[in-house]
């Protein structure tokens, strides 16, 4: 395995010391590097740890970035920005993914949409267009009738849906969708007083009924649905148009069942319960009838952890666990027609709970696999109780 160096979008991981200013620390990083090497940044995604800064709201501290990257008036246009409460790998640090345009042929252009920066890249008659991260705090949602994270999961998909509207596109055109999920795993009474369902349980539930209204079609996105520290939800999108109207296809995975085919037995809650529905990974190609080669290949994986058919593999060993992951995501994409074999990135989450010692020998292990610059490391709580870890991706030629 090894990075893409010709993909069209390039990645870059940066790590800082945490300070008092995280958010002028974080700007300045993320200014700097474009600077330094010339490039046209896409976007950036920052994890902090909330117990670490005194910005306990992931919200104002990605609004306080972008006001930052604004002000500074040095880039050709603010990338999108998206702050997650995920304590990085590396204690004491922020963390920044770094997406930034690697092809003189794509044209970028930096938009606005109500006052969060957007990307949007043209090439070989495509367009793929990067939004910032939709946040919407548990606070004042919800009510006698629908529970805080589904009132929070539906406004900040209504809000992602605002903005597809504002671009001229539909829900279809998502290929990539990020929901984080605030205390992911805790139960909440929703109606009956008898019933308890997961915050995962009511965000699915809410993604359901809003998928109803807003999907013409059945192929779900390749998304992660994972937790954060951060007290309420935060949807983040990549949309995808291609030359002809061709939707990108999903990939099938030969080791796990669709998610969409969840039965009730792996579905937390005691009545009706909503299983997620997202596609294990979406294929990112078309070629542009007046271009001589292709958009520039892309298999997006979604977050995929240790499940075999639709049960957990392995539960009481977390380093077994990482194995049976990375191998459940080779063989997804080994079933990509044309082949993408080139890992261009990879984000490894670890649950809270683990000891420091197991969590080193799963990194390690990580990065025995993948080349370290490639890869992201962060804590978060995961969608069953019984799962260590999960990984998501990129894949090229």
């Amino acid at each position: 395995m090894q990075p893409t160096p010709n993909s069209a979008i390039g990645y870059h991981r940066l790590d800082l010391p945490v300070g008092s200013a995280v958010a002028d620390d974080a700007a300045t990083a993320i200014r700097l590097f474009a600077e330094r090497y010339g490039c046209r940044l896409v976007k950036a995604v920052v994890f902090v740890s909330g117990t670490r800064t005194r910005h306990a709201d992931c919200l104002r501290l990605q609004r306080a970035i972008i006001r930052r990257l604004k002000a500074a008036g040095t880039l050709p246009g603010v990338p999108a920005v998206t702050a997650v409460e995920q304590p990085p790998f590396r204690k004491d640090t922020v963390s920044i993914d770094i997406f930034y345009l690697n092809d003189h042929r794509v044209r970028s252009f930096y938009e606005w949409f109500d006052n969060l920066p957007y990307v949007v890249l043209h090439g070989y008659g495509c367009r793929q267009i990067w939004s910032s991260g939709f946040a919407t705090p548990y606070a004042r949602m919800g009510g006698k009738k629908l529970s805080a994270a589904y009132a929070a999961g539906l406004h900040s998909l209504t809000n992602l849906q605002h903005w597809i509207s504002h671009v001229g596109l539909t829900f279809d055109h998502v290929i990539r969708q990020w929901n984080y999920i605030g205390r992911i795993l805790q139960r909440n009474p929703h109606g009956d007083p008898v019933e308890m369902k997961q915050n995962y349980q009511e965000f699915n539930a809410a993604r359901e009924a809003f998928y109803h209204i807003h999907k013409r079609d059945t192929v779900y996105p390749a998304a992660t649905g994972i937790g954060c520290d951060y007290d309420g939800i935060i949807i983040d999108a990549v949309l995808f148009e291609s030359a002809d109207g061709h939707r990108p296809p999903a990939l099938k995975s030969p080791v796990q069942a669709e998610a969409f085919d969840y039965t009730e037995h792996v579905l937390v809650g005691e009545n009706a319960k909503t299983p997620p529905l997202f596609s294990r990974a979406r294929l990112q190609t078309r070629k542009a009838q007046d271009a001589a080669t292709d958009f520039p290949l892309c298999c997006w994986i979604s977050g995929t952890a240790s499940i075999a058919g639709e049960k957990t593999l392995d539960p009481t060993l977390p380093e077994k666990q990482l194995d049976n992951t990375i191998q459940s995501i080779e063989s997804l994409v080994a079933t990509a027609v044309p082949p993408v074999p080139h890992y261009r990135r990879i984000r490894l989450y670890l649950k809270p709970t683990l000891d420091a010692a197991q969590a080193q020998r799963i990194a390690d292990s990580l990065h025995a696999r993948f080349p370290e610059e490639i890869c992201q490391v962060v804590y978060a709580d995961i969608c069953r109780d019984d799962l260590w870890v999960e990984i998501e991706g990129e894949t090229g030629l």
